[in-house]
């Protein structure tokens, strides 16, 4: 993972009554406490069960998980089994022994077939435990169905406690290595990483600049900043494919306060400059709460 540094004495002016929002402010306070976090390797605290790590899941599940797969047999196998599970158990407990076999039956065959799919987690997997649990359905007997049914749910919460939370995350969040933008200022297709960190860039020294009083240096970076800017769009489009979900993310409002933001430049008006600077990093960090949090945990999973 990336080092991530952020010069506050540059970047706010307190004493001026000047910078942006205090929740800009404690945002990157909070970014800087998370990536500290996600670094040290701290675990997330579960109230029973103590820590757990986040690693990477098991590669022979990337079998059932785009890009090599998008038929879901995996997750539907979790589905199936939850499903089978409460008909299971309500049909035993309503009297209707015959329902209750049938998904027993489906229920115990999509629990072994974890064995298949991912070999690493067989320690997980109860063949005895799921094989007596069947046996008991089919007798009728509820007590000892019950008993056997927690023992049975019980691996399963084992293997959700110590995986899903990765599993979400690995196989749920979308990649951003392979999205490219073509970049206003230098004219080339570059990765969204390069393009972010001269957006950023871009944005540090306008905001120099300002604090300077040197508003033709920061009218330089603040044009690159206002192209880079409205380009953002592209990189929205390779998920959020309809007009509406664009124009919440980077329409109207949006282009208004980067072109509100060039403006207070070629004006001198530095209090302008912060007003307009405050709802272009509102749009900013409606992004960054929704991806990068979740893309930094990611990254640091990954191969």
């Amino acid at each position: 993972m990336k080092n991530i540094s952020f010069d506050f004495k540059k970047s706010f002016d307190f004493k001026k009554g000047k910078g942006v929002s205090l929740t800009f402010f404690l945002f990157f306070l909070f970014l800087l406490a998370f990536f500290l976090f996600v670094r040290l390797g701290v675990s997330q605290q579960q109230e029973e069960e103590g820590k757990i790590s986040i690693k990477r899941p098991p590669k022979s599940l990337d079998n059932f998980y785009p890009p090599k797969s998008r038929e879901k047999k995996f997750l539907s196998s979790m589905h199936n089994m939850a499903t089978s599970f409460r008909a299971t158990m309500f049909y035993l407990q309503s009297g209707n022994t015959e329902r209750a076999k049938k998904w027993a039956e489906n229920l115990v065959k999509a629990y072994l077939s974890v064995n298949d799919m991912v070999p690493e987690w067989q320690n997980y997997i109860k063949k005895d435990v799921a094989e007596n649990f069947l046996k008991a359905v089919n007798s009728g007997d509820l007590e000892r169905a019950g008993a056997l049914a927690k023992e049975l749910g019980d691996t399963c919460k084992s293997c959700h406690q110590d995986n899903q939370l990765s599993v979400k995350i690995f196989y749920s969040i979308p990649s951003w290595d392979d999205i490219y933008v073509e970049d206003p200022v230098s004219l080339k297709k570059v990765d969204i990483h390069k393009f972010m960190q001269d957006l950023s860039a871009s944005m540090r020294f306008t905001f120099i600049g300002v604090q300077d009083g040197d508003f033709a240096f920061a009218e330089k970076h603040a044009k690159d900043f206002s192209a880079r800017a409205k380009a953002v769009k592209e990189t929205c489009s390779s998920c959020h494919t309809s007009k509406a979900s664009i124009e919440a993310l980077a329409g109207k409002d949006y282009i208004g306060a980067v072109d509100s933001l060039f403006a207070s430049i070629k004006e001198k008006n530095s209090q302008k400059f912060f007003s307009s600077l405050s709802r272009v990093s509102s749009y900013c960090e409606r992004c960054h709460n929704t991806h990068l949090l979740l893309w930094e945990i990611k990254s640091s999973i990954s191969d």
